[in-house]
């Protein structure tokens, strides 16, 4: 019995299987430099890196900038974004509802977790801090253990998050202040 396929068959899906190679390997080039995992650039996107296990601090830093990454972690809003879309500059995030019936299926988070080379384990969505900056649940992981060798755009970063956090801070204490300055006056008047 002959062959269904002319003898030239197998040239025709080497030249097929060629052609698609190459189509996907320039769709994935063209991707490649428009989406990324690592954001360390000027946007709103704060540690979205990967540092190497080796680089890791055998001590934690555990001082004022460390709290005030803790602190601004506790108000963040859980959300996604767009992160991996180099084009995103400002940092697009999307809230998580809380009200979603989405929720318990897992609306408005990634699909998976992140596991750092240190074999850190993230969750499953992202932080909009106080300040605005976009970031992950290994945030203050990464402050602590990796603090010397971040880029000097998340030091940049860093510590301008931990200015605000000092700025918000005063501005409570501030109001805190004049609060109690006005109970004591309406008590005093009280006493009139």
């Amino acid at each position: 019995m002959g062959s269904f396929y002319p003898p030239y068959h197998k040239y025709n899906i080497f030249v097929c299987c060629f052609t698609l190679t190459i189509v996907f390997a320039t769709v994935l080039t063209n991707t490649a430099t428009t989406y990324a995992m690592h954001r360390i650039d000027g946007s709103n996107y704060f540690l979205f890196i990967e540092p190497d296990a080796d680089d890791r601090s055998i001590q934690p830093i555990d001082d004022d900038v460390t709290r005030s990454v803790q602190h601004a972690m506790s108000r963040g809003i859980i959300g996604t974004s767009r992160y991996t879309d180099l084009r995103d500059i400002p940092g697009t995030f999307y809230p998580r509802d809380d009200h979603d019936d989405q929720k318990e299926k897992g609306g408005n988070t990634y699909r998976g977790f992140h596991i750092a080379d240190d074999g850190s384990v993230s969750d499953t969505f992202d932080y909009r801090l106080p300040n605005g900056y976009i970031t992950h649940s290994l945030c203050v992981h990464y402050v602590r253990y990796y603090r010397h060798v971040l880029p000097p755009t998340e030091l940049e970063k860093l510590y301008t998050l931990h200015g605000y956090m000092v700025q918000q801070r005063q501005q409570q204490q501030q109001r805190e202040e004049e609060e109690m300055t006005e109970q004591d006056t309406d008590h005093d008047n009280t006493e009139l």
